[in-house]
């Protein structure tokens, strides 16, 4: 009897020791005319911001080029980038929960350079297949019908799943060895913040409302999802959240939060309103890289999705610049809205997306109480975790953006 033939599947490396010479040689075949790897020296890059995953910087030392090789032949590349899942549990229980690996791999692969917007380099990916592509959209339905009771125990069972996971997840991207990366810590410039807001535009004039790549691409999320879920945990961790950012909420931003706890599912369906546009998601300083001819190229697209395009520019005004800046805010929203009408898009008034931008902020501030603690971002080469730093200057623009009275109107809806 003919014993049955295993079906052999390529080692999905996951820790700087399996990034072996050997697995390059064959991952990067088609990039290097089949040459062979000797030797691999890894490091360590975005230790304190990689907080979804591991980020490896890999120099590959290659055999010289054969003699008589054309001069224009492509050499294979001294460097590349490798993105592995996390390390830390609590985290890669967060990102594989939403199935956030894969979205990224698949953004890659599948879209590219078909999005506008200017990306590493896709050399290599690949993953463990989902063994049950069935639940995520069972957990979506369920998060909006249960009680919150009920609900939080879900959250809890489905965090406990993903935590236990065993898929594999690897990503090989083109080093950009010319680029500046700037810190979100630090805060960017406004000269940073220009170039940004003008990529982020072309990308969103690429994507409006281009409903043949949700039809293609259904891993690309709406916007305005699971207002039941945001809901729940923003009451579970709102005292705690309140005492630790104490020092950054004003009684009109603690207000306006519960305002908008109060009306979340229909300010949510508000921003996914049309017109709408592909949405980056995770649009921020650590996300982008600066090329001397003034380029920015951008990464991480874990969070792609789609909704009104003040979503990303007001995530990336309140993380990238202190409130220091709020005076710059107006210029640089007609900055952005510049480029997005010379990229094309006409139906977008200036003061639709300024509308959209107040409701955005308020939005943000409250998505940042309803995701504490989800993610372990503690350094040790920070004095405070990361995401504290980023929510005390968000809070601050929104404080800047609401009157000191709390019953002074707003963009958003009246309470009942």
């Amino acid at each position: 009897m003919v014993g049955r033939r295993r079906r052999t599947r390529a080692v999905i490396p996951q820790t700087p020791e399996e990034l072996t010479a050997e697995w390059f040689t064959g991952a990067l075949a088609p990039h290097s005319g089949g040459a062979t790897v000797r030797d691999v020296t890894v490091e360590v890059i975005g230790t304190d911001v990689g907080f979804a995953g591991e980020v490896y910087r890999c120099h590959l030392d290659w055999p010289p080029a054969p003699a008589g090789e054309t001069a224009d032949a492509s050499p294979p590349p001294a460097s590349v980038v490798v993105k592995v899942p996390s390390q830390r549990p609590e985290n890669r229980a967060a990102v594989e929960a939403v199935n956030a690996y894969e979205r990224e791999i698949r953004v890659y692969r599948e879209l590219g350079t078909s999005l506008g917007l200017p990306l590493p380099v896709h050399l290599y990916s690949d993953f463990t297949p989902n063994p049950a592509p069935w639940l995520e959209p069972l957990l979506k339905w369920l998060f909006d019908r249960l009680p919150v009771r009920t609900l939080m125990w879900l959250v809890g069972r489905a965090l406990a799943h993903a935590g236990r996971s065993r898929r594999r997840y690897v990503l090989v991207l083109g080093d950009v060895t010319d680029a500046r990366p700037p810190s979100q810590v630090d805060g960017g410039s406004l000269d940073d913040a220009r170039l940004a807001l003008t990529t982020l535009a072309r990308f969103h004039a690429a994507n409006w409302m281009r409903s043949d790549l949700l039809r293609a691409h259904p891993f690309i999320n709406a916007s305005n999802e699971v207002p039941r879920l945001r809901q729940a945990t923003y009451q579970r961790n709102r005292e705690a959240f309140l005492a630790t950012f104490e020092a950054s909420l004003t009684p009109a931003v603690v207000a306006r939060l519960d305002h908008v706890q109060a009306h979340l599912p229909e300010l949510l369906d508000r921003m996914a309103d049309p017109p709408w546009t592909i949405l980056w998601g995770d649009y921020r300083l650590d996300n982008l890289l600066f090329r001397p001819d003034r380029s920015v190229v951008v990464i991480d697209p874990q969070l792609i999705a789609w909704g009104r395009p003040g979503l990303d520019v007001t995530y990336f005004l309140s993380t990238a610049l202190g409130p220091e800046n709020c005076d710059a805010e107006p210029e640089l929203v007609r900055h952005y809205h510049d480029a997005l009408v010379a990229a094309g898009v006409t139906d977008h008034p200036l003061d639709d997306l300024l509308d959209d931008i107040a409701v955005a902020k308020e939005l943000l501030g409250h998505g940042l109480v309803a995701y504490a603690g989800f993610l372990d971002t503690d350094t040790a080469a920070l004095e405070v975790s990361f995401v504290d730093l980023v929510t005390h200057r968000a809070l601050g623009w929104l404080a800047a953006a609401l009157p000191d009275s709390t019953t002074t109107a707003s963009a958003l809806p009246a309470d009942d």
